[in-house]
């Protein structure tokens, strides 16, 4: 960023650099800075399509979702064929409550770059959830990992789907992938232990692992110390007695000591 200052300080118009230090300080967090020095470059050149497109981006960060849809739609506006635009337009509608509008952002992108596979899980998401659309869902999903096989959060969905439509091997299978390519995905264990513990498809032992990989996925070590102590079983505790009964617990986890 240092270099980008000093050219400015040289040349003070110069767009794209003002443009590289807000996409920096955008990349670094800093993302009141990173509107102003966004801003100063569309001043200097206002059809400077990627510079509203990261604009956007640093306003979703700040929460200011109105404005970020401006930002991309101008972007669009100017360079149509930005398919990370639509992408982006389409998980703010969708988070809008306007699923009909994010599907068509999403099928935009598709159209514009068939392998954004993002773009094809999303759109899953939206079908399965906001429009009830489970089969066109499914095949959504399975077109992402066609496309990325290392997307856990495909697998996570899809295994979602699969558990809807019954085919509660499949979901297992789904979420067991998603953990094999994002070990700490605490989505991942709570979605295995909900369908082990609702349909009692598991045994205990094996329930008591996955509980304690979800414990470590979701706490901090500082935060199980804490409320444990050096055992560390209270929250595990708490999802064996939900899925398997006190009785069964007691018994696990004395042999687990």
């Amino acid at each position: 960023m240092t270099s980008y200052r000093r050219t400015l300080e040289i040349k003070p118009d110069y767009a794209e650099a003002h443009y590289n230090l807000g996409f920096s300080l955008n990349e670094l967090g800093l993302l009141d800075d990173a509107v102003a020095s966004l801003r100063r470059a569309l001043d200097i050149k206002p059809d400077y399509a990627v510079a509203h497109y990261n604009l956007g981006n640093a306003l979703k960060g700040l929460g200011r979702l109105d404005d970020a849809v401006a930002s991309w739609r101008r972007a669009l506006e100017i360079e149509p064929d930005f398919a990370m635009a639509h992408y982006n337009l389409g998980n703010i509608l969708q988070n809008l409550g306007r699923p009909d509008d994010a599907v068509a952002s999403y099928r935009r992108a598709l159209e514009i770059k068939p392998d954004l596979a993002e773009a094809r899980n999303n759109l899953g998401v939206v079908q399965q959830e906001d429009l009830g659309l489970l089969d066109d869902a499914v095949a959504s999903y399975r077109w992402a990992l066609e496309i990325k096989p290392g997307l856990a959060e495909a697998h996570i969905n899809l295994g979602r789907a699969q558990r809807v439509l019954g085919q509660l091997n499949h979901a297992i299978a789904s979420y067991r992938r998603a953990l094999e390519i994002k070990p700490d995905f605490a989505e991942a264990y709570s979605n295995l232990l909900f369908l082990f513990s609702y349909h009692a498809l598991l045994g205990p032992h094996e329930y008591l692992s996955l509980a304690r990989g979800w414990e470590r996925a979701c706490v901090p070590a500082q935060d199980r110390e804490a409320l444990c102590g050096p055992t560390g079983f209270f929250r595990t505790q708490r999802f064996l007695v939900d899925g398997l009964g006190w009785a069964m617990c007691r018994e696990i986890i004395a042999s687990m000591r």
